[in-house]
C-alpha cells in the first residue's frame, strides 16, 4: 500500500498495520505530511492576506492625514471626535498583524489574531466609524472594502483548517501516545527503585547475617563464660532479694487493718510515723527503720490487743499474725537484704561495664537498628510492586485506547 493510501486506509478494504513501538515516528510522518498539504493550500490565502493587509493599513493611514475640509457643519464636531478614536482603534488592530510562519501553529495563531483584529475593526466601524461617511466618504470605502477582503481570507483560512479532520485525529492520536509514553517512563523509574531497593535490602541481609554470626561467636568464647557466671550470680541474688522481700511483707501485711487502728492511738510522733509507713509499705516501712524500732511497734500493738484499746474478737487472730511477725522479723533479716542489696548492685556494676557485653550490646543494637531498616525497605519494595503493576495495568489501557482510535481510521496497531 503507497503512503498517500494509507493516510486514512485503503479504498480497498486494506487495513495498514503500525507497531507500538514504531508509532510516534509514523504519527509525526503523518503529521508532517497533512501540516505540509495544509500550508500549500493555505499559502495562496495567507498571501493575499497580507497584501490586504498593507493596504488596510495603508487605507488607515491616508484617513489619519486627509483634513478636514467641507465638513457639513451639523457634523464638524462629532467627525473631529470620531476620527481620532477610529484611527487609533485599527491602526492597533493591524499594526504588526502578518503572517510569516512555516507550521501549522503559525496558521493556526495568525487564524485567531487576525479574527480578533476583525472584530476590533466592525465595532469600530459600527461605532466611532458610521459617523467618519459625513466628511471622508472614499476613505472608508476603501477601509470598508479592505476590510471585507480581510473577513473573506479569514473565512476561506478558518474553512482549510477546520476542514482536516486528519490533523486534529492525529493530533489527538499524538497526546494518547505521549500519555502511553509517560505511564512507561514511571514504569521504568518504579522498576529502578524496586532494583535499587532490592540490591539494598541484599545489603542490609548481608550485613545482618554478618552481625548475627558474630554475636553468636561472642556467646559461645570462652570470654562469655565469666558473664554467664555473673548473669547466673545475679539472677541467683535478685531471687534470694525477693524471697527476703517476701518473707517481710508476708509477715507484716495481715497486721494492716490492726497497724492502722494502733496509729490513732499512738502518743510518740516518730513511732506514729513508724506505724504508718509500715500499714503503707510493709518492706520499707520494716527496712526504714532499726529492728529494735520495729520491735518496739509490734510490742506496743502486742499490749494494745491485749489489755488495751484494740482488745475485742479479732484481738486473738491479731495476737497469732504478731507471734509469727516476731518469730519470723529479726535484725539478721535486714541485715541479709542489704547484704544482697550491696551484692546485686556490685554485681550489675560489673555486668554494666564488662568489655564482652558492652561489645555484644553495641552488636545486638546494630542488629536492631538493620532489621528495622529491613522492614522499611521491604514495605517500600511492595509499595514500588504496587505502583509498577498499577502503571502496567494502565499502560495496557492506554495500549488499548491507541488501538481502538487507530482502527477507528483504518489502521490496526501490533
Amino acid at each position: 500500500m503507497g503512503f498517500l493510501d494509507g493516510l486514512f486506509g485503503s479504498d480497498k478494504g486494506e487495513s495498514e498495520e503500525v507497531a507500538l513501538a514504531d508509532l510516534g515516528v509514523w504519527i509525526g510522518e503523518r503529521l508532517e505530511f497533512e501540516a505540509a498539504g495544509l500550508l500549500k493550500e493555505s499559502k495562496g490565502i495567507l498571501a493575499s492576506a497580507n497584501e490586504v493587509l498593507n493596504q488596510l493599513r495603508a487605507d488607515v493611514s491616508a484617513l489619519d492625514e486627509k483634513g478636514f475640509d467641507s465638513i457639513d457643519p451639523r457634523y464638524d464636531k462629532i467627525v473631529r471626535t470620531a476620527k481620532p478614536s477610529y484611527v487609533k482603534s485599527l491602526r492597533m488592530a493591524l499594526d504588526g498583524l502578518e503572517f510569516s510562519g512555516e507550521s501549522i501553529q503559525d496558521v493556526t495563531s495568525f487564524e485567531k489574531k487576525l479574527s480578533a483584529a476583525l472584530d476590533v475593526v466592525g465595532k469600530s466601524s459600527f461605532g466611532d466609524g458610521k459617523f467618519l461617511t459625513f466628511a471622508f466618504q472614499d476613505e472608508m470605502v476603501r477601509i470598508q472594502r479592505g476590510s471585507r477582503k480581510l473577513l473573506d481570507a479569514r473565512d476561506r483560512l478558518v474553512k482549510v483548517i477546520s476542514g482536516n479532520d486528519r490533523i486534529g485525529a492525529y493530533n489527538r492520536l499524538k497526546d494518547a501516545h505521549e500519555g502511553y509514553l509517560g505511564l512507561k517512563s514511571q514504569g521504568r523509574k518504579v522498576g529502578e527503585e524496586a532494583a535499587a531497593l532490592k540490591a539494598q535490602a541484599a545489603g542490609l541481609k548481608s550485613r545482618l547475617s554478618g552481625l548475627e554470626a558474630e554475636l553468636s561467636g561472642i556467646e559461645s568464647g570462652k570470654d562469655y563464660a565469666d558473664v554467664r557466671e555473673l548473669e547466673e550470680r545475679l539472677e541467683s541474688s535478685r531471687s534470694q532479694l525477693k524471697s527476703v522481700e517476701s518473707t517481710i511483707h508476708s509477715a507484716l501485711s495481715p497486721l494492716r487493718h490492726q497497724l492502722r487502728k494502733y496509729e490513732k492511738c499512738v502518743l510518740d510522733n516518730s513511732q506514729a510515723k513508724l506505724v504508718a509507713s509500715i500499714e503503707e509499705n510493709p518492706v520499707e516501712g520494716f527496712l526504714s527503720a532499726d529492728f529494735e524500732q520495729v520491735l518496739s511497734v509490734l510490742d506496743g500493738l502486742d499490749k494494745a490487743c491485749r489489755t488495751g484499746p484494740l482488745q475485742g474478737k479479732d484481738s486473738q487472730k491479731s495476737l497469732r499474725n504478731l507471734s509469727s511477725a516476731i518469730s519470723t522479723l529479726s535484725a539478721d533479716l535486714k541485715t541479709r537484704h542489704k547484704s544482697i542489696v550491696d551484692e546485686v548492685a556490685d554485681l550489675e556494676k560489673r555486668l554494666g561495664s564488662h568489655p564482652v557485653l558492652a561489645r555484644r550490646r553495641r552488636l545486638a543494637d546494630e542488629a536492631t537498628g538493620l532489621r528495622l531498616s529491613l522492614e522499611k525497605s521491604a514495605a517500600d519494595l511492595a509499595q514500588a510492586k504496587l505502583k509498577a503493576d498499577s502503571l502496567d495495568a494502565e499502560s495496557k489501557i492506554r495500549v488499548k485506547e491507541l488501538g481502538k482510535s487507530l482502527s477507528e481510521i483504518g489502521f490496526t496497531l501490533v
